[in-house]
């Protein structure tokens, strides 16, 4: 067998050692820093360190400068990917969903995409206002598909600073015989009532709303004039200024003038009696 390799050399004077076994000396490990270590023995660490990678200490502490340097340490890092911006995400995906509704899409998914634009699509778009021409062309199809672009309408009209002062005309216009029998006239009117509950709707508004409602109600199915009358009594509850056009007197039929018409005729009924 052959003899067991000689320990390397180390210092004489173990007295003299860092370490307790003399491995830090003997170059089998490295001495770490401890808890009780001084500044000056950690000096002398970093720089028996650097010579030890290459170099003499001032090489190495040039060295270990420049790496630490701002400019170093930015070229290390790797060049953030711009798909993780999240303002690139918001323009990309509010172009992603122009161009799909500029598709001729069916009907059923043109209605579904609309129903999820207030909620859904709206709030993480860069740039909401750019919907308003494509919702306005929707609008003049009319039905359920113009409520539901109305919707977004209104959307962007009172969170995103829209001007569109046309909106509550052209919901005027929605608002037909026909649409008391459509198939999807739960969600139609859901909004609509959703549009008139604002508060920054005016009275005057609102009045001709409750007129048109009441005129619908005469000639609507018995379920649609059911629901036209449930309309006014909600639109007079939230606005009890407009109740007076239930209870409205109309002139010349006052308790004065009766009174005096009965009289008259009283008058002539006696003398017709007198005559005879």
């Amino acid at each position: 067998d052959p003899p067991p390799p000689a320990p390397p050399a180390t210092d004489a004077d173990p007295s003299e050692w860092s370490s307790w076994s003399g491995g830090a000396e003997a170059g089998l490990v490295v001495a770490g820093g401890g808890v009780n270590e001084s500044s000056k023995d950690r000096r002398k660490r970093n720089r028996v360190e650097a010579e030890a990678r290459g170099g003499d200490g001032s090489n190495g502490s040039t060295t270990a400068a420049a790496a630490a340097s701002p400019s170093s340490v930015a070229a290390a890092q790797p060049t953030k990917a711009t798909w993780l911006n999240v303002k690139n995400q918001k323009r990309a995906f509010g172009d992603a969903w122009l161009a799909c509704l500029r598709l001729p899409l069916p009907s059923a998914v043109l209605r579904r995409a609309l129903l999820l634009l207030p909620t859904r699509i709206i709030p993480h778009l860069l740039q909401p206002l750019q919907l308003s021409d494509l919702l306005t062309f929707l609008l003049n199809r009319g039905g359920l598909v113009g409520i539901l672009a109305l919707h977004g309408l209104f959307q962007l009209v009172t969170k995103h600073g829209l001007e569109y002062p046309a909106f509550y005309a052209r919901l005027y216009q929605l608002i037909t015989a026909d649409a008391f029998a459509a198939k999807h006239r739960s969600q139609f009117f859901k909004l609509v009532d959703v549009f008139l509950a604002s508060p920054l709707v005016p009275a005057y508004t609102i009045a001709a709303f409750l007129k048109k409602f009441a005129r619908l109600a005469l000639t609507a199915p018995p379920a649609g004039a059911t629901l036209a009358i449930a309309f006014v009594h909600n639109l007079i509850r939230r606005h009890p200024s407009l109740f007076i056009m239930l209870n409205k007197p109309v002139r010349g039929t006052d308790g004065d003038g009766g009174g005096d018409n009965d009289e008259g005729s009283k008058s002539g009924n006696s003398g017709n009696s007198g005559n005879s």
